[in-house]
């Protein structure tokens, strides 16, 4: 702000007299009060203003805290929304229980073969010894008519004789050829018994045998299909288990290619989000960014040297200039 003053002029003798005269009221009133006038400001001060103080630290253009968010809140969203790759693999195949069941069939079946071929025996036996106690009456009525007959054999033989008057070698030789006639006879039956008794016991005995001979071959064939079917069933198990072995692998590798595209999809996506806010979600300027503020600063640092006014350091290096090249090119100008 400038001080400017006014003061007052007389012309010839009277203006001279005026002032001895009034000597001392025109020395209070030889000046006037003070104007104060405020001048336009230059353009080098407009310049100052308009550029000045623009550096990243004290103004800057962008502000990447919040950009950095809105960028973050891009991808995150992007990732939340992304589906998660619920892969199940398949387990080998288990063949316990199957197992399991398979030897219970078995089991099941060796039983009831046994327990059908021993029903069988024991019928068997049954009824022989029925046949044989069946029996055993008509012996004991063939003993009861051989003696019935040997009594009546004898006493014809003692009345015969005595009608004869016979008492001596004659009648008694005839009694004799009775009892000996009833003894043969009873052992006849008792051999017949004898020989029933020891083919029934026979017949039971190779039934039995039988019997035995039966359940084991049965045991044998039912084992012996056990054996396939578990043979077929572990075979089974195996071919399905390489199955299993190559379907995991192509889940594995589907998973690996799913992961590679939801990481590209994502990676994508952040550039996307730097595009839009400038920033990357870390707090990164992008290239666009930094040559943006780079070619913001360089206009005003070229302004503020068209005013005469010092380019910040920021303004200078937007420039491709140090501060030591700016003063020496400043100097040169000067000189000149």
């Amino acid at each position: 702000m400038t001080t400017t003053t006014t003061k007052k002029t007389s012309s010839g003798s009277s203006g001279s007299s005026k002032s001895s005269s009034g000597s001392s009221r025109s020395s209070s009133s030889s000046y006037a009060t003070p104007v104060y006038i405020e001048p336009e400001p230059s353009y080098a001060n407009q310049v100052y203003t308009a550029y000045a103080n623009t550096g990243v630290n004290s103004r800057p253009t962008v502000d990447y805290a919040r950009q950095a968010a809105a960028a973050q809140q891009l991808v995150e969203t992007a990732k939340a929304n992304m589906p998660e790759a619920e892969v199940q693999k398949i387990d080998r195949v288990a063949i316990d229980e199957l197992i399991a069941e398979l030897q219970a069939l078995a089991d099941s079946q060796t039983q009831q073969a046994v327990n059908q071929i021993n029903n069988a025996v024991q019928t068997g036996t049954t009824e022989l010894n029925r046949a044989y106690e069946d029996a055993l009456p008509q012996f004991q009525t063939q003993r009861n008519q051989i003696a019935a007959d040997e009594a009546r054999a004898l006493d014809n033989q003692v009345l015969y004789s005595s009608r004869r008057g016979d008492t001596g070698g004659l009648g008694q030789s005839q009694y004799n050829s009775i009892q000996n006639t009833a003894a043969t006879n009873q052992q006849n039956v008792n051999a017949a018994q004898i020989r029933l008794y020891n083919d029934t016991s026979r017949q039971i005995a190779d039934l039995e045998a039988k019997g035995e001979f039966e359940k084991a071959d049965k045991v044998l064939s039912v084992s012996q299909e056990y054996t396939a079917k578990l043979m077929e069933l572990q075979k089974w198990a195996k071919e399905e288990n390489v199955d299993i072995d190559q379907f995991n692998a192509k889940l594995d590798e589907w998973k690996a290619d799913y992961d590679l595209s939801v990481a590209k999809y994502l990676t994508d996506t952040e550039l996307d989000a730097a595009k839009a806010t400038g920033v990357f979600a870390d707090g990164t300027p992008t290239i666009d960014t930094i040559s943006s503020e780079a070619d913001r600063y360089a206009a005003a640092g070229k302004a503020m040297m068209s005013a005469g006014i010092v380019p910040s350091e920021s303004q200078l290096a937007a420039m491709g200039w140090t501060p030591e090249q700016y003063w020496i090119y400043k100097m040169a100008n000067y000189v000149q």
